[in-house]
């Protein structure tokens, strides 16, 4: 693993561990949004693995699409999930009054140890 792809694992996995925390002390909406940025970070990883680099979140999310959900090597479902935490996220984070429940909050975190998972596979040792 190339030391740019490792860096951008460590930055996904701590946070999801920080998402996991927010989560537990009741800031469900911030725990949406690091759930989503440790996907976008494991995302931009893979990618970055194959060579490929995006200037944009919908740049990662296309990129994704192309290099690894149309050739079979992530299931779309966690593309999917990519993309619904990238619209919880901005939720989260730019739209005063969304509420983000226990419940949602922990979909997120949950969708985004899946997609971890999922991505970590695909990744060189």
């Amino acid at each position: 693993m190339t030391p740019g792809v490792e860096s951008l694992v460590q930055k996904g996995r701590r946070s999801l561990d920080a998402a996991g925390r927010l989560l537990r002390d009741g800031d469900h909406d911030f725990a949406a949004s690091r759930a989503y940025y440790a996907m976008l970070y494991h995302a931009e990883a893979l990618l970055l693995s194959g060579g490929f680099e995006a200037d944009s979140h919908a740049g990662v999310i296309a990129l994704l699409h192309r290099e690894f959900v149309r050739t079979g090597k992530l299931d779309h479902a966690q593309a999917a999930a990519l993309e619904r935490a990238w619209k919880e996220r901005g939720q989260a984070d730019d739209e005063a009054g969304t509420e983000f429940t226990e419940a949602r909050a922990r979909q997120s975190v949950e969708r985004a140890e899946a997609f971890l998972r999922a991505a970590e596979v695909l990744l060189p040792s």
